[in-house]
């Protein structure tokens, strides 16, 4: 039986059960899967998919769907542990990346899944709520990845769970663009004070059209930038780059220097 290696889904495809139809075929060998201009689509994945289907995956694009609400739901998340390459650009209705709430709630903890996750973009999701919407707490880990680019997702209020920054030894370049963002890194209450966030291998930074970033994480914290090479800030007036060499070295520097919001600068000198 041959089994394809890609697989393209356009627009002709306005018939959800012929969609329906196809996701029920076993594809233990597909490595590329691209759906674009399906507008009547709402869930990519069948609930009852055969238990070999899509776990070579490498490459996911989802382009102009506009009924889509999430990718990745929680019970399909363990079939994609070889998905390197993701794109989702131009889904109105997106609310969320990755479901991780059913995960979290279970009340019997889950061995740790790796992800091979490498390249993330997301473009023009105007909806776009959460990239993952519970922080997954060690239960899955995304330390393979490289690139992370989010672009016009104005609904977006921060990108990473603490867990998963914390765990971006990988990471080389960071863009978020014309975003909603406040944070970068959202609390966790279940961190200790003042955690540290450690980027060994990032070397390309850019902000831009940020008007709402406030700080990188809500709360006391370190940040270590050693190999950044390039780091650009545009139209991101809210945050602080830099610490102000005034107050430490004129001022007592106290842990109440910092409000309860935690308005630290993005960068230290110590580490840059």
């Amino acid at each position: 039986m041959f089994y394809p290696k890609v697989i393209f889904c356009y627009g002709r495809w306005q018939s959800i059960n012929r969609m329906e139809l196809l996701l029920q075929v076993a594809f233990p060998d597909l490595e590329e899967f691209l759906i674009a201009e399906m507008g009547n689509l709402k869930v990519i994945w069948h609930s009852e998919l055969h238990s070999d289907s899509f776990c070579k995956l490498k490459t996911l694009d989802v382009v102009l769907v506009k009924n889509l609400l999430n990718i990745f739901p929680s019970s399909m998340l363990g079939r994609f542990h070889n998905l390197e390459n993701l794109l989702i650009k131009d889904c109105d209705s997106v609310e969320e990346i990755f479901d991780l709430q059913a995960l979290i709630n279970v009340e019997q903890r889950l061995a740790v899944t790796a992800s091979q996750l490498r390249v993330v973009r997301l473009t023009n999701l105007p909806h776009l709520k959460h990239v993952w919407n519970r922080d997954p707490q060690g239960i899955l880990s995304f330390h393979n990845l490289c690139t992370v680019h989010v672009q016009g997702c104005l609904g977006l209020r921060s990108l990473f769970p603490a867990s998963i920054a914390q765990n971006l030894l990988q990471l080389e370049l960071l863009r978020i663009d014309t975003c909603g963002v406040e944070e970068i890194v959202a609390k966790d209450e279940g961190l200790e004070e003042g955690p540290e966030f450690v980027f060994p291998k990032v070397t390309f930074l850019q902000l831009r059209e940020l008007p709402e970033l406030k700080r990188f994480y809500p709360g006391i914290h370190t940040s270590e930038w050693p190999r950044l090479k390039t780091l650009r800030v545009y139209d991101s007036g809210k945050i602080e780059i830099f610490p102000s060499e005034m107050k430490c070295s004129h001022e007592p520097c106290r842990d109440d220097h910092m409000d309860i919001e935690g308005q630290q600068p993005l960068l230290s000198f110590r580490k840059v």
